[in-house]
């Protein structure tokens, strides 16, 4: 899915660095809610210590 929008928006790259990056996040980068974390957030810094 990103290789498509890399290679769609004509943007050069290292394919195996994107590979390696997307297995390390795993799921997390389906998941809507890991994309809104706040650092100002109190609560969302909290989550983040307990969670990471």
């Amino acid at each position: 899915m990103y290789k498509k929008f890399i290679d769609d928006c004509d943007i050069r790259s290292n394919t195996e660095l994107l590979a390696a990056i997307t297995r390390g996040l795993g799921p997390f980068i389906y998941d809507v809610d890991s994309v809104i974390v706040a650092g100002s957030d109190l609560i969302g810094i909290g989550t983040i210590k307990i969670s990471f």
